[in-house]
């Protein structure tokens, strides 16, 4: 084992890197109401991703659909939530 602050007279090898996961496939997931179909396909995607949300998200924003679903559901969101607190407006935090 190395002394550490001394270098090493020869390069070591790395062990090999463990392969990316394989990307899940992107589903929709259909409702009337278009902030529950959001939720609803960010929870299953987050699912898919093994509990990786950031990586889910990534992945929906790559789907010209899930943007689509994405930006009505925030959109309809920010609505309903300004008219329940009586206010011009809200930021979104879906």
């Amino acid at each position: 084992m190395a002394t550490p602050g001394v270098a090493l007279k020869q390069p070591r090898d790395l062990p090999p890197a463990a392969p990316p996961a394989a990307k899940p496939e992107i589903e929709i997931v259909p409702d009337t109401d278009v902030v529950a179909s959001w939720r609803a396909t960010l929870q299953l995607m987050t699912k898919r991703c093994d509990g990786n949300r950031a990586r889910a998200e990534d992945l929906l924003m790559t789907s010209p659909e899930a943007r689509d679903v994405y930006k009505r559901a925030t959109k309809e969101w920010a609505t309903r939530e300004a008219k329940r607190r009586g206010v011009v407006s809200v930021t979104p935090e879906l």
